[in-house]
């Protein structure tokens, strides 16, 4: 998938803009439909590539995501990663790592 959805949306709905002294500090959260994994449920689906940024045991992780959205392939980047001029990532297919590449933004 291309977008990265958010995971969570604000529980109740506003149907004005909430002022900054309104806020009591808390925004309740509730779950969104994770649409990658509900693609990946059908019996008859396009190939599905997902990403994953992580902060720790990236290789892990990425494989969990995979065999849990029942993905094809996935990407997985270190996110501590994201401020620098380069971003390894590993490349996961069904079972096993495929291969690592370093690129340039």
């Amino acid at each position: 998938m291309a977008a990265a959805v958010c995971d969570f949306r604000p529980k109740t709905l506003a149907y004005r803009k909430i002022k900054k002294q309104e806020l009591t500090g808390k925004l309740a959260l509730a779950p969104t439909v994770d649409i990658l994994a509900e693609l990946g449920r059908r019996k008859r689906r396009p190939v599905l590539v997902g990403f994953a940024a992580e902060t720790n045991d990236l290789e892990r992780n990425a494989a969990d995501k995979l065999r849990r959205k029942r993905l094809d392939l996935i990407v997985a980047n270190d996110a501590r990663a994201f401020d620098s001029d380069t971003n390894r990532v590993v490349i996961i297919g069904r079972g096993r790592a495929r291969s690592c590449r370093r690129c340039r933004r």
